[in-house]
C-alpha cells in the first residue's frame, strides 16, 4: 500500500504542481486537500458554512493520509497572533482556518508534518508564535523586482538537529560544528528568535552572502521531540520542491541543492511510511 501525503493547499500551476512532483519522486502519493476552488479567499455564505461540516474534504481527508505537507503561499493573517496589519500583504483567512484545522487533526493523529516557506511561518503561528510582517532585508529573501523568483543565499544549519542528521555529509562543518548550504527563498515575512513558538526550536538561520554572518531570520524549525526522534514536525523556509532555478552552493558544500532537497522529502516520506 502506497504512502499517502496530504498536501494542505495547492494551486493548479507550475509552483503548485512542483509540490506534488516532489512527493511522487520521494515514493509517495500526494493527496490534494484544499485548492482555490474549495477554499476560496473570499467564500460566499454557503462555502463558509461548509468549512464547519463534518464531511468537508479539505479537513476530513487528513484522517486518510500518512503525513501532511504545508505549502507556500499568501501571508498568514496577523490576527492569528493578535497583531494589526503592519507590513503583511495579501492574506487568506479561509486558508488560515482550514489549515489550522488540518494541523490540529494531524497532531491528534500523530502523523508526520513538513512545512515549506509559508508552511514554516504558519506552523510557527499556529503553535503560538508570531512573525515579522515585513523583513527589513526582504530583498535578500526574494526577488526585489517582483517577478516571483527565488533568491539564492546560504543558510547555517545546526548539525545536532534532525535536519542536520538528514543532511549529514552535505557540507563541511565549520569551527562551531555547524554547516552551511545554499538555498532558494521567496518570502518577505519571517520568524525570529523572539517570535518563535514554544513548541519549536530554530535549526537554521539565514547567512549574508556578503559577510557570511548570520542574520535574525530563522530558516528551519523542528520540535524537541523531532530532534529526539520521537516525531516528525519539521519546516524549512526555502523551497526544496523548486529545482528549476539555479542555487549557488555555500563554501564547503558537497551535495547539490537537488540532492539536499531529495533527502528532505525522502526523510518525510520514510517517516510517514512507518
Amino acid at each position: 500500500m502506497s504512502v499517502r501525503i496530504g498536501v494542505s493547499y495547492v494551486r493548479d500551476d507550475d509552483s503548485g504542481r512542483a509540490y506534488l512532483e516532489a512527493v511522487r519522486a520521494a515514493g509517495a502519493e500526494p493527496i490534494v486537500l484544499a485548492t482555490p476552488d474549495n477554499c476560496r479567499r473570499w467564500p460566499d455564505h454557503t462555502l463558509a458554512k461548509r468549512f464547519f461540516d463534518d464531511d468537508f474534504a479539505p479537513i476530513q481527508l487528513v484522517h486518510d493520509v500518512d503525513g501532511l505537507l504545508f505549502t507556500g503561499g499568501a501571508d498568514v493573517s496577523p490576527m492569528l497572533y493578535h497583531e494589526p496589519m503592519a507590513g503583511s500583504e495579501a492574506t487568506d483567512w479561509s486558508r488560515d482556518y482550514v489549515e489550522t484545522a488540518q494541523f490540529w487533526l494531524a497532531r491528534h493523529r500523530q502523523i508526520p508534518i513538513l512545512g515549506i516557506c509559508r508552511g514554516l511561518q504558519f506552523l510557527n503561528v499556529v503553535a503560538g508564535g508570531s512573525l515579522v510582517q515585513h523583513l527589513p532585508a526582504a530583498d535578500f529573501h526574494r526577488d526585489p523586482a517582483g517577478h516571483h523568483l527565488p533568491r539564492s543565499h546560504p543558510v547555517r544549519i545546526n548539525t545536532d538537529s534532525r535536519l542536520g542528521a538528514i543532511l549529514t555529509g552535505a557540507a563541511d562543518f565549520d569551527s562551531a560544528g555547524t554547516m552551511s548550504i545554499g538555498v532558494n527563498s521567496y518570502h518577505h515575512q519571517g520568524a525570529t528568535a523572539d517570535r518563535l513558538a514554544p513548541l519549536l526550536s530554530a535549526t537554521a538561520v539565514a547567512l549574508s552572502p556578503e559577510t557570511g554572518s548570520g542574520d535574525s531570520v530563522i530558516e528551519a524549525v523542528e520540535s524537541a521531540d523531532t530532534t529526539a526522534g520521537r516525531e516528525f514536525l519539521l519546516a524549512v523556509q526555502w523551497h526544496p520542491e523548486r529545482l528549476q532555478h539555479p542555487v549557488s552552493p555555500a563554501l564547503g558544500q558537497r551535495l547539490s541543492f537537488r540532492e539536499i532537497s531529495e533527502r528532505i522529502f525522502a526523510a518525510f516520506v520514510r517517516e510517514a511510511r512507518t
